[in-house]
């Protein structure tokens, strides 16, 4: 008999004088009872069966040894069809018709995150939630999202769900705590950024300490040592940079690590999601993507960090070195922090898929043939009669300068202005004839095979685009909702609150216990 219902002394009692009930109600080793079972071979019929008996009826109800019901069951596994036939057949209930048209509620109790309140001593009213007191349970909207099933991507209730919640307090809650002290910090750093370049330029044009070229005179150990030299202007100047570089190194880089650290997804089950064992390709492009956030946070916040401490050393080659990789690593990151508002991150991930993708694939193309090109040019134009003194014959007189040169070319940068340069080599026809070749190839049918392969990814890719957009939102809001008290959970359950009647599970009970149910309604 299975161990995990002891829920209900009633039923306790059933299992001594009821032979259906024991034979129904009895578990394989795991937990598994009738019901579950029939979810795993996907036999709706038996579902059916079991839910015309009154003693199967228990069963929708009951927990395996893993805290699943037969609902939340399906959900694990990615049965949609399943989840659905439970969910809409034997817990939904349809208020009125009016010909064609109809009102259905549906019972979110297994369904939505929210835990009703089972605090209370009243025995009928902890018979009637006991799932919510059991530890193992969750709801089959988060092992959605924790498992990240992408059957139920385009599903109705999941993504009405989400949204639900997005709207009622998460988007308040991710502009307070993200979007707007991330831009905050963007105005800063661009404030820093503006104000040392400034101050390194007119530094360099004043500076006469040839021996020491990574210094200046905007020097922090200056100020303890005074300035003689500076006047209010420079004075301003230089407290005003310091003292937002200062700010953002002890206030804005360990919030960045912070968020960075809270946005990891590090888990053997974040890079596995099918959990077959095997790597995919995808699946490690998609573990790449729901990490872009703790990748960026932390590269930028070290960049800053190195940035402040180079300033402190007074070495402003380095640290304008380190900002202008904190100043990539940031902006960078700005659309990462857009990306829970779908116009934005859906462009996002379409542009990202492409650059992983489609890209990558041409770009190992790429190098093969300019490589190829490079040599060849490079061979061709060893004794030409210009080498030591025209300019651009000197360009390409090494392997890896010729590289650069093509790949500008294939760009459109100066195509024609290399004429005269291969015209000196001794065999100009064959030069000529290589190089022709390689605007040709470059230009004209390497870039427009790019452009024709991220449209085909464009127009192809806008469902996939959903499905990798829609988990990581939905694990950002699902942790926001575990921050909130329990009094703002209550207030924003999703569904809409509906007192069930008179022995129904939910009604006002006993012992001052009163916890409505909330349906879904679907009206059409």
């Amino acid at each position: 008999m299975c161990t995990l219902i002891e829920f209900n002394k009633h039923h306790s009692v059933k299992t001594k004088v009821d032979p259906m009930w024991r034979f129904l109600n009895a578990c394989d080793t795991f937990g598994n009872t009738a019901m579950h079972m029939a979810v795993l071979h996907r036999r709706k019929e038996v579902v059916d069966w079991l839910m015309t008996i009154k003693e199967g009826r228990d069963n929708l109800n009951t927990l395996n040894f893993d805290g699943f019901t037969p609902l939340t069951l399906a959900a694990r596994h990615g049965f949609v069809e399943m989840f659905h036939h439970i969910l809409y057949t034997h817990m939904s209930k349809v208020a009125w018709k009016y010909g064609k048209v109809r009102m259905r509620q549906t019972d979110l109790i297994q369904v939505d995150t929210f835990r009703m309140d089972c605090s209370t001593d009243a025995q009928q009213a902890q018979e009637r939630a006991h799932l919510h007191m059991n530890q193992k349970w969750r709801s089959a909207l988060e092992i959605i999202v924790a498992h990240e099933k992408h059957e139920f991507a385009q599903d109705e209730l999941f993504n009405k769900l989400v949204m639900s919640k997005w709207t009622k307090f998460g988007r308040r809650m991710y502009l307070e705590r993200t979007v707007i002290p991330y831009i905050v910090l963007l105005v800063a750093f661009a404030a820093v950024v503006v104000l040392r370049g400034q101050e390194i330029q007119t530094d360099f044009a004043l500076s006469n300490e040839v021996a020491q070229p990574n210094s200046s005179r905007f020097c922090v150990q200056r100020v303890w040592r005074g300035a003689s030299d500076w006047d209010e202007a420079d004075h301003n100047h230089f407290m005003a940079a310091l003292v937002l570089e200062a700010g953002i190194v002890v206030v804005g880089c360990p919030w960045l690590l912070w968020k960075g650290w809270r946005q990891r997804r590090l888990k053997f089950r974040d890079l596995d999601l099918n959990e077959d064992g095997v790597f995919s390709v995808e699946e490690i492009q998609i573990f790449v993507y729901k990490n872009l956030h703790f990748v960026l946070d932390v590269s930028a916040a070290l960049s800053v960090i190195t940035a402040g401490v180079c300033r402190g050393l007074c070495l402003d080659r380095d640290e304008a070195n380190s900002l202008a990789i904190a100043s990539v690593f940031l902006f960078c990151n700005l659309l990462n922090v857009m990306m829970p508002f779908k116009s934005i991150g859906g462009l996002v991930i379409t542009i990202y898929r492409m650059f992983i993708g489609d890209f990558f694939r041409f770009l190992l193309v790429f190098i093969v043939m300019i490589f190829g090109f490079a040599c060849s040019l490079f061979l061709l134009v060893q004794r030409a009669s210009l080498i030591d003194v025209d300019s651009d014959i000197q360009v390409h007189a090494s392997l890896g300068s010729m590289c650069m040169h093509l790949w500008f070319v294939a760009l459109g940068d100066n195509m024609g202005g290399n004429f005269n340069a291969y015209r000196e080599t001794e065999t100009p026809e064959l030069a000529m004839l290589v190089y022709l070749a390689w605007v040709l190839v470059s230009s004209v049918l390497m870039l427009n095979l790019l452009i024709a392969m991220m449209s085909k990814r464009f127009d192809k890719d806008s469902e996939d685009t959903h499905r990798i957009w829609i988990f990581p939102f939905a694990n950002l809001v699902l942790r926001y909702e575990r921050m909130l008290s329990v009094r703002q959970q209550a207030r924003h359950r999703s569904g809409i609150a509906a007192a069930a009647s008179e022995g129904d599970e939910g009604g006002a009970e006993a012992g001052g216990f009163w916890e409505p149910r909330h349906f879904e309604i679907d009206v059409g």
